[in-house]
């Protein structure tokens, strides 16, 4: 068995995490137009954590 790294790890369950998102999404059976907008919560939501972390952390 190999030794996984923190950091690989993460990326694992990350990766893990994706492809059942949007395993769940693509079969999720809702409007085309409100579908790519659920789709995209997640993405919005990260982008604005990792900006809100820089903002932060360039204040400091």
């Amino acid at each position: 068995m190999s030794n996984f790294k923190p950091k690989q790890f993460l990326w694992l369950i990350i990766m893990v995490a994706s492809v059942g998102y949007f395993r769940v999404m693509a079969d999720l059976e809702i409007n085309y137009f409100y579908k790519s907008l659920v789709l995209m919560i997640p993405i919005q939501l990260a982008a604005t954590i990792f900006m809100t972390k820089v903002r932060i952390k360039g204040e400091n």
